[in-house]
């Protein structure tokens, strides 16, 4: 819907992930304080900054979070 998308909307979606990947992380750092089976909070943060980047991207927008690898095999 090319004539609802501007820029207030993006704006609101950037912020709509970026809460949605900070109370993942913060989930994942709740669940896995000390890791377990070689998975720890961090790759976890990693992992969440890399699928969010994806999204972002497959709509156009240009925040782009620091990780942006797939800790996982």
């Amino acid at each position: 819907y090319p004539d609802v998308w501007d820029s207030q909307m993006e704006a609101e979606l950037i912020q709509l992930m970026k809460d949605a990947v900070d109370l993942e992380i913060q989930y994942a750092r709740d669940v896995l304080p000390r890791g377990i089976l070689g998975l720890n909070a961090d790759m976890f943060v990693d992992y969440m900054q890399y699928i969010a980047n994806r999204r972002l991207e497959n709509l156009n927008i240009n925040f782009r979070y620091p990780s942006d690898r797939n800790p996982f095999p």
